[in-house]
């Protein structure tokens, strides 16, 4: 399939993901373009939450639940506007021409950069990530599929038929399965079309929108957030190539948009009070759409919150000072904030892998780390100057404007970076990185949340000086924008202030995230995870093997993704899948097939009369073939039924 073949999809994608949940924003009286950035958010959160409704209520989950969810989440909304109707409403203002001119080419920039690159390194609709963490990924989504059941609750146990169920952020794998029910559409392209709708759309304007939160009333900033939501490798490109990390590419993505609203909350951006409880509702609708899509985001936004809820706590207590208030309001003050750093301490410590699953070792020292965040080059990528220089001039602005805790954000996740990549792998760096797996590569993915900002700040100072320049160079005494109040200056304008921010940093920086990223996507005869060869076998194994029945595959050498590509289960679905009891006889005595009985009886009991077999190349490399499995072809049990390359399909007829 080509590209464009593939682009109703995306226009579908696009408005499941904003159309109802731009209905929802505005119904909550939010403004149009508060309630178009939230949309993403409040569709995640209620396509997570039905999943794990649905389940609780012995339902199976698909469109319809979804469908009963916005209803319902809409009908909340419209009782929160019409409770709060005699307060002003933020739905009342107007959008003015200039409004919708910025918003569209701020948005549009970056949709078809982003666009573009991610349809290169992913190569063909087709194509999947030649990664460890998908083979779990696919397979999920086909569970999905099949069971009519995405609760994030028990998602994590799918992998094989002795599993539990257990905890997984699913929000992901409930969106790409909504987006491949549509007209039967493969796996594959479900998630290439899902995950360009995330990096393209819902990045962008949620770094648009939080820019306009920190940068009220500057049109300008929002011209020049947008291209630079696509101007750093570190995301969205790190999270499709590393990992592969989809659930991180979500949760991210939705981040700007949940740290605007706190912000907004917490009355840095001076709402009036019935604005905020509007606010505060979105906020709780957006949240568990964050957290579904995977909660170290979350963590990872009450940190950067911090400095923030630290310079709110300090204006409560000098405007409590000022007007000589009741001493139990400083005891009231107080005991909130020390509330709110034991809520913190806890959390933590609570929201966190084993401290076994955090391996990852630092990659370098800490003064590389630090240069790395200077030069907005992390993981060794080129440096990526423009950005460098436009987020060095919003850290002057913001420090000259004072607003401390804009900038503590920032350094909230460059030192969490600099730690995780420089600091010894210790106590002190298990505290404060452990959310992440200790994991240098998700760390480094969050730095462009706040730095997006930064980089707009910078962009408008700098705009701004020439702007002024210019004029003076014009006319001393002419009046100040007057060449603007032209709708067609207007757009020249608009269209050189992001059309050169764009132009300025899509470096090498970009290219090279790309370049990386697009050779995790590449269909060749090695492969690492599926071959040419591979793939072949995988589109006609449903010719040959029963729907039913299960495979007897290896997961290190990617043939459990014969249920996410070819609708055929297998008896382990993930590299980590359990096994126990007759899955354990089957994988370690098959050569004793014709010798030891209960090795068929296994074999019956599981339905699992056909082996797999992709030969011995492992994902990274290693060596975990089961030893039963390493002579297959002498295998008297065994007829060889299909080959293509060196990858075959034995049928067990030792056991009819």
């Amino acid at each position: 399939m080509t590209w464009m073949a593939t682009l109703p999809l995306l226009l579908l994608a696009v408005g499941v993901l904003f159309a109802p949940g731009y209905l929802i924003g505005r119904l909550l009286g939010l403004t149009h373009v508060a309630s178009l950035a939230v949309a993403p958010a409040f569709m995640v959160t209620i396509i997570a939450v039905s999943a794990i409704v649905v389940q609780q209520l012995d339902l199976a989950w698909d469109w319809r639940a979804v469908l009963v969810g916005v209803l319902v989440i809409g009908l909340i909304c419209g009782a929160v506007r019409i409770a709060r109707r005699s307060k002003a409403s933020m739905a009342r203002r107007s959008l003015s021409w200039r409004r919708i001119l910025t918003f569209t080419i701020a948005l549009g920039t970056p949709a078809v950069i982003i666009s573009y690159r991610f349809a290169r390194i992913i190569g063909s609709p087709e194509h999947i990530s030649q990664t460890f963490d998908n083979v779990f990924h696919l397979n999920a989504v086909r569970h999905i599929l099949d069971t009519s059941s995405g609760s994030s609750m028990t998602l994590g146990g799918f992998t094989s038929l002795v599993s539990t169920p257990s905890f997984y952020p699913a929000a992901w794998h409930d969106l790409v399965a909504l987006i491949a029910d549509v007209d039967a559409y493969s796996i594959p392209i479900a998630v290439s079309i899902t995950n360009i709708a995330i990096a393209a759309f819902i990045w962008p304007v949620g770094c648009i929108f939080l820019t306009s939160v920190l940068l009220p009333g500057r049109n300008t900033a929002l011209l020049i957030a947008g291209p630079a939501s696509a101007a750093l490798g570190a995301f969205p490109y790190l999270m499709i190539d590393f990992g592969v990390l989809y659930p991180n590419l979500l949760s991210i993505a939705l981040a700007p948009v949940v740290l605007g609203l706190s912000i907004m909350v917490l009355g840095l951006h001076a709402p009036s009070r019935g604005h905020r409880i509007q606010l505060t509702v979105a906020l709780l609708l957006a949240l568990p759409g964050l957290a579904l899509a995977h909660p170290s985001t979350v963590m990872a936004l009450i940190a950067m919150l911090t400095p923030a809820v630290l310079t709110v706590v300090v204006r409560l207590f000098v405007l409590v000072h000022r007007r000589k208030a009741n001493p139990a309001f400083y005891i009231g003050l107080a005991a909130a904030s020390v509330a709110y750093g034991i809520v913190f301490y806890v959390l933590w410590k609570t929201v966190r892998p084993k401290e076994s699953a955090a391996t990852w070792l630092p990659i370098q020292s800490a003064g590389q780390a630090i240069g790395e965040v200077m030069t907005q080059a992390p993981m060794e990528r080129p440096v990526a100057w423009t950005m460098a220089i436009l987020i060095a001039l919003g850290l002057m602005v913001e420090f000259k404007r004072r607003r401390f805790w804009m900038i503590g954000g920032y350094l909230v996740t460059a030192g969490l970076f600099v730690i995780v990549s420089g600091f010894a792998p210790d106590e002190f760096r298990l505290f404060w990185t452990g959310v992440w797996y200790n994991d240098s590569y998700r760390l480094a993915a969050l730095l462009p949340i706040a730095a997006v900002p930064l980089a707009a700040s910078g962009g408008y100072f700098v705009v701004q000086v020439v702007r002024e320049r210019i004029q003076q160079l014009r006319s001393v005494g002419s009046a100040p924008r007057q060449g603007l109040r032209n709708l067609a200056t207007g757009v020249v304008f608009a269209l050189t202030v992001s059309g050169g921010t764009a132009l300025t940093t899509q470096g090498s920086s970009v290219s090279a995230a790309a370049h990386s990223a697009a050779s995790a996507y590449a269909l060749t005869a090695d492969s690492p995870l599926i071959s040419t060869d591979e793939w072949e076998m995988l589109e006609v194994v449903d010719e040959y093997v029963p729907e039913d029945d299960y495979i007897i595959t290896d997961p290190w050498n990617g043939s459990s993704l014969s249920y996410a590509l070819a609708d055929r289960k297998a008896l382990k679905l993930h590299i980590f899948s359990k096994s126990g009891g007759q899955i354990s006889r089957v994988y370690h005595d098959l050569d004793d097939l014709m010798s030891d009985p209960t090795v068929c009886a296994a074999v019956q009991a599981l339905d699992s009369y056909y082996v797999l077999d992709f030969g011995g190349r492992e994902i990274h490399g290693g060596d975990h073939t089961p030893p039963s499995f390493q002579n297959l072809e002498n295998n008297p049990g065994l007829e060889l039924i299909h080959r293509e390359g060196d990858t075959r399909l034995y049928e067990i007829t030792a056991c009819e």
